[in-house]
């Protein structure tokens, strides 16, 4: 396909083109899905804006340890969850609740440590005063989300059909995922796999396959939706409707989903202005 002839899914610009698009990213596994109708400009924003939060800050980033993904220079991936001590920005990305100094890595023997910058948050699990972590979703990590959903999905409608992915009703997820919100967060869902994706699926008796992430693209109604799956969770988001009946939620529990809820922020929750 020589794509000088199209538009920038995103932009509408028409190029430079000398990047590839890896429209899962590579930290995530993919190493086949690659899209060339996204411009230079936006290859560099998307990878450098979003994908650099999605994959450091928030759940995806602990998927990516978890399965212990190297980087292209082979090293063993970590994290660190910590928000930020003072908020930066007009989006909200840190909470009182939040817990702070933690993070996650995996080792060359297979183990994952938490690690943890912290005496005080030590004691308390030594003493017993806590047993679990409390990791907050913020406005802002509910931004990021969004709109990494929002960019794989249209990536992924143009490798099936350039002309679908260029049609009015994804302008709104396209803006969003470009550009960022203007005033209303964009709703994303998220619930609990029953069974978490394994590292290596059974293709057959001789052969199995690298899997950590599915997807699937589909409608409902009037609307098109986009699920993505990796670990124990299933996040989603609806692409041609900002604010879907509430409702609605129940097609995402399907078989293999429980739990799934909307994640959400009113206006009136996180912006600093008044409306």
């Amino acid at each position: 396909m020589n794509t000088h002839v199209f538009k920038c899914i995103f932009c509408s610009s028409k190029g430079p083109f000398n990047t590839e698009e890896h429209v899962i990213p590579e930290s995530l596994g993919n190493d086949s899905l690659i899209c060339k109708c996204i411009c230079d400009t936006c290859q560099n924003y998307f990878g450098k804006e979003i994908e650099n939060y999605v994959l450091s800050k928030t759940p995806f980033a602990f998927w990516k340890v978890w399965y212990g993904i190297k980087s292209k220079k082979g090293k063993f991936p970590s994290i660190d969850l910590s928000q930020p001590k003072k908020e930066k920005g007009r989006i909200p990305q840190t909470s009182a609740y939040h817990d702070q100094n933690i993070g996650f890595s995996y080792h060359e023997d297979n183990t994952i440590s938490v690690d943890i910058n912290d005496g005080n948050l030590i004691n308390e699990i030594i003493e017993g005063r806590k047993s679990a972590f409390n990791f907050v979703i913020s406005p802002k990590s509910i931004e990021q989300i969004g709109r990494f959903l929002g960019k794989m999905a249209i990536e992924l409608i143009a490798l099936n059909k350039y002309e679908n992915a260029m049609t009015s009703k994804y302008d709104g997820i396209r803006i969003y995922a470009r550009r960022g919100i203007f005033k209303s967060l964009w709703p994303i869902m998220n619930g609990k796999l029953k069974n978490r994706i394994d590292l290596y699926e059974k293709i057959n008796e001789e052969f199995e396959e690298s899997v950590i992430y599915k997807y699937k693209i589909f409608e409902y109604g009037d609307c098109t939706y986009f699920i993505f799956d990796i670990g124990m969770e299933r996040w989603g988001i609806n692409l041609t409707n900002q604010f879907p009946d509430p409702a609605t939620i129940h097609i995402f529990d399907q078989d293999e989903c429980i739990n799934a809820n909307w994640i959400w922020y009113h206006d009136r929750e996180w912006r600093k202005e008044t409306i």
